[in-house]
C-alpha cells in the first residue's frame, strides 16, 4: 500500500506549552548532546492540516504524549521560565555589545537542561501514580482527557458523582478547588491571557507525589542563576579595589534585572 501523503498548514505552529511529552525528551536528549551554549527549545511542530499528532510522532507511526492535565500548569511553569531566559542571549548594552557574558549562558543552559530533567522525572513519576501506562490505547485516552479538561474545565465540579474514571474525578475534585477565571477571548490582553493560564492550570499540590521534587528543581535553577551572575559580576569577582564599588553596582543591577523577569514565585518546601 502506498504512504499516506501528510497535508500541511501553510503556517507551522509551535506550541509554546501544550507540546508533546516525546518532543520534550528528544529535545532534552538533543541539547545534553549538543554541546552548544543554548538556549534550551522545544521542537514540537504542529504542521498537519488533518492530523491530531506532532510532526515527530507522525513521522514514527506513534501517538503523541500529552502532558497529563493536572499538570498542565506545571508544564506552563516550565515554559515561562524558558521564555524568561531569552534576554540572556539577545540582550544587549548600550554600545551593542552583548549584555551577558558567554559563561552567564553557559551556566543558564546547564541550570535549564536540570530543570527539564526535573520536570520529566515528576512527569514519570506521576504517570506511574495514577497507573499510566505507555500502551497506544492509554496514550490516545490521556490525549482525549487534554482536549476534555482544556473545554469543559468549569463542569467538571458539577458532574463529580457521574465520572467513571479514577483519574476524570480526580481531575473534577481538583478542578473545584481552582479559582475559576473568564475566558479572556480574542480581545484579551497579554496580562489577562497570563493570569488565565497561570490560575486557570491544575497543577501539583504538597502532598503529591514529586511536588516537592518540582518545587525543588525550580528553587534550584533560580539559585544557579543567581550564583552565577554573582560569581562573575559580583565584586568579589574583581581584585581591584578601584573598581569593586562599580562591580557592586552592576550586580546588582543584573541581580534585580534577573529577578524581575522570573515569572514565578518562589515555592515554599
Amino acid at each position: 500500500m502506498a504512504p499516506r501523503t501528510r497535508s500541511k498548514h501553510d503556517v507551522v505552529v509551535k506550541p509554546k506549552f501544550l507540546f508533546c511529552c516525546k518532543c520534550f525528551r528528544t529535545s532534552l536528549k538533543r541539547a545534553e548532546n549538543s554541546g552548544l551554549g543554548g538556549p534550551l527549545r522545544i521542537d514540537c511542530v504542529m504542521d498537519a492540516e488533518s492530523s491530531i499528532l506532532c510532526k515527530q510522532c507522525s513521522g514514527r507511526k506513534a501517538i503523541c504524549e500529552t502532558f497529563p492535565a493536572s499538570m498542565l500548569g506545571d508544564c506552563y511553569d516550565f515554559a515561562a521560565i524558558l521564555e524568561s531566559c531569552k534576554d540572556f542571549w539577545k540582550a544587549t548594552d548600550e554600545t551593542g555589545n552583548e549584555y551577558w557574558a558567554d559563561e552567564i549562558k553557559s551556566a543558564v543552559f546547564r541550570s535549564q537542561i536540570k530543570l527539564a530533567k526535573g520536570l520529566m522525572a515528576v512527569l514519570e513519576a506521576h504517570r506511574r501514580t495514577h497507573g499510566f501506562t505507555e500502551t497506544k490505547k492509554e496514550q490516545s485516552k490521556n490525549v482525549r482527557l487534554v482536549i476534555l479538561y482544556l473545554t469543559y474545565r468549569y463542569r467538571f465540579a458539577n458532574d463529580v458523582q457521574d465520572i467513571p474514571n479514577k483519574y476524570e474525578k480526580f481531575l473534577a475534585i481538583r478542578r473545584s478547588l481552582c479559582i475559576a477565571v473568564p475566558y479572556p477571548g480574542e480581545d484579551g490582553t497579554a496580562q489577562q491571557w497570563n493570569d488565565y493560564h497561570s490560575v486557570g492550570f491544575l497543577r501539583l499540590l504538597p502532598g503529591d507525589v514529586g511536588y516537592i521534587a518540582w518545587a525543588s528543581a525550580r528553587i534550584a535553577f533560580f539559585e544557579s542563576v543567581c550564583n552565577a551572575i554573582e560569581d562573575h559580576y559580583g565584586p568579589d569577582a574583581n581584585t581591584d579595589p578601584a573598581e569593586v564599588e562599580e562591580m557592586t553596582e552592576d550586580f546588582h543591577s543584573r541581580l534585580v534585572e534577573w529577578e524581575s523577569v522570573y515569572p514565578l514565585a518562589k515555592p515554599k518546601v
